[in-house]
């Protein structure tokens, strides 16, 4: 019975946030059972106190009410799993939101403070597109009833979409700074080496463009003909010395 005021009490604060009406009248049922299953372990027990009861009998009429107290258990607990779900599902997707929030803005940061000419040709849309389902997730949480199903739906689908677009800007800005150091470590031989200072300017005009593949083959190419098969080491070097 304490379970059932407990499953009764959460529903009454429950139901009109989760929208879940269509379990009051499972409730009410399983209510009903509960109380036919106590009067009916009453009589057991009265009859059980007879001492012209069989023992067999009575083993047989415990071994059902058990089944029976299982069963609307198991029914109870059903119940309160659905309520506990939708609460759960609730708070995951407001700790996933916040995450999503603070990964667009770790991105922007990221691409200000490089100052990549670009990111790619539908970077803009894209970005779009993640603050679209961002958006859709903040409506959906302050929506009552409200729709977990499709509240799970989108939250997925902008999970997905987040952050492979956060992994690819990564690779980028990752891809940019090797550029960006390779470039600075091959202007000391500009002026010693005038193919290598048009390489390099070739390179400048990729990462302008953002083509920033082009830009480091270029850049790296050009560096191994200074010093071949020790380009990581002295892009490294260098790196830590600019630092």
């Amino acid at each position: 019975m304490e379970t059932l005021a407990f499953i009764r009490e959460a529903y009454e604060k429950m139901s009109t946030r989760f929208g879940l009406n269509d379990l009051k009248a499972k409730i009410d049922e399983e209510d009903e059972k509960l109380k036919d299953l106590i009067e009916k372990k009453d009589a057991v027990l009265a009859v059980m106190g007879d001492s012209d009861s069989s023992s067999v009998e009575n083993l047989y009429k415990l071994k059902e009410l058990n089944q029976d107290l299982m069963a609307c258990n198991q029914d109870l607990t059903a119940i309160k799993d659905v309520m506990d779900n939708a609460h759960s599902d609730e708070e995951r997707a407001k700790k996933q939101l916040l995450k999503l929030q603070l990964i667009m803005n770790e991105m922007q940061v990221k691409i200000r403070k490089n100052r990549l000419p670009a990111i790619s040709d539908t970077y803009d849309e894209d970005l779009a597109k993640a603050f679209n389902y961002i958006h859709s997730i903040e409506k959906l949480i302050e929506e009552t009833p409200l729709n977990v199903q499709l509240l799970n739906a989108t939250l997925k689908d902008a999970i997905d979409f987040v952050y492979k677009l956060y992994n690819n800007v990564n690779n980028v800005v990752g891809m940019a700074v090797m550029v960006e150091n390779t470039i600075v470590f091959g202007n000391k031989y500009r002026s010693t080496y005038p193919d290598i200072d048009s390489e390099l300017t070739r390179a400048e005009l990729c990462f302008r463009n953002g083509e920033y593949t082009q830009a480091l083959t270029v850049a790296i190419a050009t560096i191994e003909k200074i010093h071949p098969g020790s380009y990581e080491t002295l892009i490294k070097e260098n790196a830590k010395s600019a630092g």
